[in-house]
């Protein structure tokens, strides 16, 4: 399956007349890391997509979004060799489209448990996340080269919530239909439920380590919120890709048309009444020096509402 970068899910316009809020942490989790939006963030609850196949529901929204002066359209045209391009975020959609879907079917299949209510402990036979995202890039057309593991030590007794649990780098993933450069892709989650995955791409004036960690790109920052255990584990993958697929559409049309910075969506799953999945997402553009870390994706505000509301009207959505 190729992502198609031209049919836009979405053609309205953020509801850039909401109250702004003041950045805030909404986590009860204290040791989070947290880092201020560059921007005043904006309370958006808009719908980005529903999608109903063989009993599940599947919906996004956009919980909140921060003016960026057009930063992301910025890293998208860098990333395309600075070229001219009307819609750059339009042309980067594969690539946010196949990081999310890295993203969902992880919380799903990893060996991470999840934060929040409705948690179940940890999974039987784990698959690893690098396989995973190999996995999304693959089935989508993306090239890549050294895929780098790093070793975990993981106790099934261990309390520490922020002990990390995966980490790897995927080298040099590029698409062959596209003039965007290559990317590397620094993963790693952690056993509260929370993650990040580091999109860096290279950079003309970057060289050695500096071309390694101070390119162009994006920082995908995920927390899971409810994750019911099924037995066995309903397949997904459907679902996973109409919602990373309708999230970096809007995304991109955000970006393109509305010179968005930090973009923070929401995406919940139901299966016959029965709460599946919740993830709450902060992406973040960078123009060069990563901060190393998850960043909270409650920096707007608590994304477990926003979760929670998905899951409850496709709930309501499932009864009527």
């Amino acid at each position: 399956m190729k992502f198609s970068a031209v049919s836009l899910l979405s053609a309205l316009p953020l509801a850039l007349a909401k109250a702004v809020l003041t950045p805030k942490p909404g986590s009860s989790m204290s040791d989070l890391q947290l880092r201020a939006p560059a921007g005043p963030c904006k309370r958006q609850d808009f719908s980005i997509s529903e999608y109903f196949q063989d009993g599940f529901v599947t919906k996004t929204q956009l919980a909140y979004a921060t003016a960026g002066l057009g930063l992301c359209f910025n890293v998208c045209r860098i990333v395309s060799h600075h070229r001219d391009a009307q819609y750059p975020c339009t042309e980067y959609t594969g690539f946010v489209a196949s990081a999310l879907l890295g993203v969902f079917t992880f919380t799903q299949k990893g060996d991470t448990p999840s934060s929040g209510a409705h948690t179940s402990g940890r999974r039987d036979a784990p698959v690893a996340a690098v396989d995973l995202f190999i996995d999304s890039f693959a089935a989508n057309g993306f090239d890549y080269g050294e895929v780098e593991t790093f070793n975990v030590k993981r106790r099934d007794n261990d309390d520490d919530p922020n002990a990390l649990t995966e980490h790897f780098v995927l080298h040099d993933v590029v698409h062959p239909n596209t003039t965007i450069t290559p990317a590397d892709y620094h993963f790693k989650a952690f056993a509260n439920g929370t993650g990040y995955v580091h999109a860096i791409h290279q950079s003309n004036s970057a060289t050695g380590l500096q071309k390694r960690h101070d390119g162009p790109g994006f920082k995908y920052n995920f927390q899971t919120f409810v994750w019911t255990v099924q037995t066995p584990q309903p397949d997904l993958r459907k679902e996973f890709i109409q919602a990373a697929q309708a999230i970096a559409q809007h995304w991109a049309y955000s970006a393109d048309y509305y010179g968005i910075g930090e973009y923070f969506p929401a995406m919940g799953i139901d299966y016959i009444l029965v709460q599946l999945l919740g993830n709450g997402l902060r992406i973040i553009p960078e123009l060069n020096g990563f901060g190393e870390g998850y960043e909270d994706v409650n920096a707007c505000g608590d994304m477990s509402g926003p979760v929670h509301d998905e899951l409850k009207r496709s709930v309501t959505a499932q009864r009527a």
